[in-house]
């Protein structure tokens, strides 16, 4: 069974990680992933264990497993205290950072830069749109999970294609209001409801069926854009900077590519 490597490193940011997985051996087209304001749904975000580990984690290891180097900043301590304002404004800039340090700095020289993805959810979805309104020629492509509505966007942009991923039973954030995002950028885009699911989509119940749609319309949509059946770089690519640095490397893990994570995985 193939692997996929998990390197975790220290961020600037006090009590945040930054991490890239990967399956090794083979030249790998990068997503980005925004993390939510408060996964889980209410309360406190608690620890990076439970934000990083237990609720994201086993979905980006399979969507690496799928051929991407996956490319994720945690800051639990940021989030569970920021304002949701300031936290969209901070976590474009955490992206932007990211792709940066991927494109200048990250010594595995097989990720292509020419092919970049952002995923992002809830509040990380709507960070994702942003991104993308600000910053088109950066990325190949967006799929924002449960994003709510910036009202503060300026309708009209002009954006790569993106996929919104909603719950038809979310009660967080309404589908009405995910759907604004259709009416401002512009794009090719493509919506899905996820039947019965609420604002996770199955990443709290992995191996759910309701987590296998999130997780087959995801890569799908990441195959059609940035997988290797498109080769060509877009024309006018342009990566933002950014003067953001991540720390020493502080654990490796190797882990199988399918199946949960085990509890020695899934915890520090």
């Amino acid at each position: 069974m193939a692997s996929v490597v998990i390197q975790k490193y220290n961020a600037t940011i006090s009590g945040a990680y930054f991490t890239v997985l990967y399956p090794p051996g083979q030249k790998l087209p990068l997503v980005v992933f925004s993390m939510g304001y408060c996964p889980g749904g209410g309360g406190s975000c608690g620890s990076s264990d439970l934000t990083y580990y237990r609720y994201y984690l086993p979905f980006l290891k399979d969507i690496a497993a799928h051929g991407y180097a996956v490319a994720y900043l945690d800051v639990p301590s940021v989030v569970s205290t920021m304002p949701p304002d300031s936290w969209f404004v901070d976590e474009v800039m955490n992206i932007t950072s990211v792709i940066n340090y991927m494109n200048s700095t990250y010594p595995v020289a097989n990720v292509d830069m020419s092919h970049i993805a952002l995923v992002g959810h809830s509040a990380g979805g709507a960070a994702a749109l942003e991104y993308i309104s600000l910053f088109p020629k950066a990325i190949r492509c967006a799929v924002a999970l449960s994003p709510p509505y910036d009202s503060s966007m300026s309708k009209g942009a002009a954006v790569p294609p993106f996929m919104m991923i909603s719950g038809s039973a979310d009660t967080n954030v309404p589908i009405s209001n995910q759907e604004e995002w259709l009416t401002v950028l512009t794009s090719p885009a493509r919506e899905v409801v996820v039947m019965s699911a609420g604002h996770d989509l199955g990443l709290d119940t992995y191996g759910s069926t309701t987590y296998s749609e999130l997780l087959n319309h995801t890569v799908s949509f990441l195959a059609a854009h940035i997988g290797y059946i498109q080769q060509a770089a877009p024309a006018g690519l342009s990566i933002p900077t950014s003067t953001t640095t991540f720390g020493a490397i502080v654990s490796v893990m190797v882990v199988p590519s399918k199946g949960p994570l085990s509890v020695r995985e899934s915890s520090r």
